[in-house]
């Protein structure tokens, strides 16, 4: 499969109009949506929006393929998405594929496994269990704080939390040194 497979053939199209505002989309030959367009004011061309490009085109699957990522991004080029959201893994190559495009890079690194794993810490009677979690959780906010990092160094990008509220994420991205200091050995 690829970028070409998805090329835009439009079928038909249907526009709405009401109180200035006019939504015209465009359908493929078995009736799917393949593309919305909509426009604030008729005689303004230039606010003329598409709604392609506030979707986020999604790629998540732990093991997704080279191919895949790719064709992800060439869709996002052909559609205009407002951005891809990948695994760690894949931002750098998505940043170089979609360089001097308006098609943003985004990945939600660690942050639901950090609310999930709090959650079940609260609930859990167990402490082993609770242990077991509070490692986990650790895991996960290295793993975030090491996944900010590497961003900043390899794309110049600055990671936005979309899960975690303010202090939190301050909390977990705060220098390594700062956040381990007087903990060595036996230091607990």
């Amino acid at each position: 499969m690829t970028a070409k497979d998805f090329q835009p053939v439009y079928a038909f199209q249907k526009t709405l109009t009401s109180h200035g505002q006019t939504m015209t989309t465009y359908f493929d030959k078995k009736g799917r949506v393949k593309k919305v367009d909509a426009c604030v004011d008729n005689d303004a061309a230039d606010h003329s929006i598409s709604l392609v490009s506030i979707i986020d085109h999604t790629l998540l699957k732990p093991n997704a393929t080279a191919e895949q990522i790719a064709i992800l991004c060439e869709q996002a080029l052909a559609y205009n998405f407002g951005a891809v959201c990948v695994n760690s893994y894949w931002v750098a190559y998505c940043k170089a594929a979609l360089a001097g495009s308006n098609v943003k890079v985004g990945a939600a690194i660690e942050q639901i496994d950090i609310v999930d794993l709090k959650e079940e810490i609260t609930q859990a009677e167990a402490s082993d269990v609770q242990r077991l979690y509070g490692n986990l959780l650790r895991g996960s906010e290295k793993h975030l704080q090491a996944f900010v990092s590497t961003l900043a160094q390899q794309t110049g990008e600055t990671y936005v939390p979309q899960y975690l509220d303010a202090d939190d994420y301050a909390g977990i991205v705060a220098p390594a040194a700062t956040s381990s200091a007087g903990r060595g050995r036996g230091g607990r």
